[in-house]
């Protein structure tokens, strides 16, 4: 649901889907947060411990600043509501920072990209892995990955000082599209 829509169902701005980190505030606290779309009046962030419905919030990215409240909440997902329309071309990675261009054009990338056949040095003896010994310990990487990529996202600063953090999620999800690739019966 966003300023212009009397149900979530009734969304007349159109979204467009990216892979951004931002910071979301509440009057209480701040987060980091990822941007999985975008329009004129609302965003759909992911994040643990998001906000719950109804709270006042702020979306922040650079220099970039949109108000609003959460519209709904639920298993890490949020929709934000805006208060005002905002420019979604002025959000995109295009508008970035040369180092953060680069980093959404790879995320970019690697969202279309294909799973790979083959997993090459999963460990230093790949050769004497077996295929499940190989799986496992790939799922066992991802989650690795995955809580690195969390803790280090959960720091304002640190989001906004190196951009690049959003590598680690790029690579959780190629990890996972590898593993489904290489389970039997793929």
């Amino acid at each position: 649901m966003n300023a212009h829509s009397a149900t979530p169902l009734d969304r007349r701005d159109e979204r467009t889907h990216l892979f951004l980190v931002a910071t979301l505030a509440t009057a209480d606290a701040s987060m980091a947060v990822r941007v999985r779309n975008l329009s004129a009046t609302g965003a759909l962030v992911e994040a643990p411990g998001l906000p719950p419905a109804g709270s006042q919030v702020v979306l922040r990215r650079g220099a970039l600043e949109a108000r609003g409240k959460v519209a709904w909440a639920g298993a890490g997902r949020a929709g934000l509501s805006l208060a005002a329309p905002v420019a979604v071309s002025a959000w995109l990675p295009t508008r970035e920072s040369a180092r953060q261009s680069v980093v959404d054009q790879v995320a970019f990338g690697l969202k279309r990209a294909r799973p790979p056949v083959a997993v090459v040095g999963a460990t230093a003896d790949a050769n004497a892995m077996s295929p499940d010994a190989a799986i496992a310990d790939l799922v066992r990487l991802r989650a690795e990955l995955e809580r690195l990529g969390d803790l280090l996202a959960q720091d304002a600063a640190v989001v906004e000082s190196h951009p690049e953090i959003q590598l680690f999620d790029i690579a959780v999800q190629r990890l996972a599209r590898i593993v489904e690739a290489l389970r039997p019966g793929s």
